[in-house]
């Protein structure tokens, strides 16, 4: 959505906030980081927590293989005070369904329920015409814009190498279809 402004990069904006909710003198948190699962993606971390101690938050990162970290999320079973997960496709709305109280998928424990973004995160997923739901995304990132359930990276880069013999090859919807792959 164009018209969200992103947030502006402002420490001395981001000290005060950490003041005004009582965490003058610095805040702690532990990470729990699915390492491994794309390259370098331990250095985004580190970065991100080099760019956050600046500001008087410190990260201690927890690396796990990306397997166990989406179980224990996806069970309710994280012990960590922050956590990396991935989304990827072509509905960005999509992965709500692995992270909210849209109750899309039983038996998972949900990490984050705010009672204005699940209404109408529910309403942007039942809605079946393109034009009105394009409409109904737009008032689902303003919302979370207004109270981000999360530092929101978007989006890594990821890069698929083939021989100059191999044809065929085109995942639909993250999925590699073995059977459309040929080799010249």
């Amino acid at each position: 959505d164009p018209t969200i402004a992103p947030y502006p990069y402002d420490p001395d904006q981001a000290r005060k906030l950490l003041a005004a909710a009582d965490y003058s003198a610095g805040l702690s948190l532990e990470v729990g980081i699915a390492s491994g699962a794309r390259a370098s993606d331990t250095l985004y971390y580190q970065q991100i927590a080099a760019d956050l101690l600046k500001v008087g938050v410190t990260l201690e990162l927890i690396a796990r293989p990306q397997q166990a970290q989406m179980q224990d999320m996806f069970f309710g079973k994280l012990t960590v005070d922050m956590f990396t997960m991935f989304a990827r496709g072509h509905d960005a709305m999509a992965d709500y369904r692995h992270r909210t109280c849209a109750g899309l998928t039983q038996g998972r424990f949900p990490f984050h329920c705010d009672p204005l973004v699940v209404p109408a995160l529910k309403a942007a997923l039942a809605e079946n015409n393109a034009a009105k739901r394009f409409e109904l995304y737009l008032k689902v990132a303003k919302l979370e814009r207004e109270n981000p359930p999360g530092i929101m990276l978007w989006q890594a880069l990821e890069f698929d190498g083939l021989a100059r013999v191999v044809s065929g090859y085109a995942p639909i919807f993250e999925d590699l279809r073995l059977y459309l792959i040929e080799k010249k």
